[in-house]
C-alpha cells in the first residue's frame, strides 16, 4: 500500500532539520576535540617529567578540564549563533521558503519530487534515518538528507513512515 503526503519548507523546520543533523555528527567533534585536548598537553609536556609530583597531576588535570570547557564553549557557539546563520543564509539561497515537497512511499521505496526535481530510490539507497521531536530525517548520503516536518504530517503517516524504514532494514542514527 503507497503512503502519499506534501510538506512545504520554512525557515523553522530547516533549522531543526540542520540542528538534528549537527546533533548527529557532534560525537565524532568530541572525538577530535579530545584528540586535540590531549596532543595539546603532549606537546606542552612530552616527557612527562612535571607527572612525578602531586602538581604535575593537577596541572595536567586543570589543562584537560580547561580544554573540555573550551571545547563545550566552541561548540555552544557552534550550535546556537553559526549554525543558524550559515543555514538562514542557505535558506535564502536556495529560495526554499514556501516551496512544495511530495513523498510517497511503500515497503519497496520512497518517490520524492519538488520543483527542482526528483528522486526515486529503494530502501537500500537509504543509508540511515533520524529523529527527534521536529523533525524525521533519512539519509542517502552521510551529508545528503531529505528531511520530514513532523508537524506538517499526520501521525498515522508518520508511523508508516518509520515502519517502512524499520522494514526496508534502514538502519537508525544515533
Amino acid at each position: 500500500m503507497s503512503h502519499r503526503f506534501e510538506t512545504v519548507w520554512n525557515l523553522g523546520d530547516y533549522l531543526s532539520a540542520n540542528h538534528l543533523n549537527a546533533k548527529l555528527h557532534r560525537r565524532k567533534q568530541w572525538l577530535i576535540a579530545l584528540f586535540a585536548i590531549l596532543a595539546g598537553v603532549l606537546v606542552a609536556n612530552p616527557s612527562g617529567s612535571n607527572l612525578d609530583s602531586f602538581e604535575g597531576y593537577l596541572v595536567l588535570g586543570v589543562s584537560i578540564l580547561i580544554g573540555l570547557v573550551v571545547c563545550a564553549i566552541g561548540f555552544w557557539i557552534s550550535n546556537k549563533i553559526v549554525l543558524p546563520r550559515k543555514a538562514t543564509t542557505l535558506f535564502r539561497q536556495l529560495k526554499l521558503d514556501g516551496v512544495s515537497t511530495s513523498f510517497e512511499f511503500d515497503s519497496t521505496g520512497v518517490r520524492i519530487a519538488a520543483p527542482l526535481g526528483a528522486s526515486n530510490l529503494e530502501w537500500s539507497h537509504i543509508t540511515k534515518w533520524a529523529e527527534d521531536k521536529n523533525v524525521l530525517m533519512f539519509y542517502r548520503t552521510n551529508l545528503m538528507f531529505f528531511a520530514v516536518p513532523k508537524a506538517q504530517i499526520n501521525p498515522d503517516t508518520l508511523e508508516e513512515l518509520r515502519q517502512a524504514l524499520i522494514g526496508g532494514n534502514v538502519p537508525k542514527a544515533g
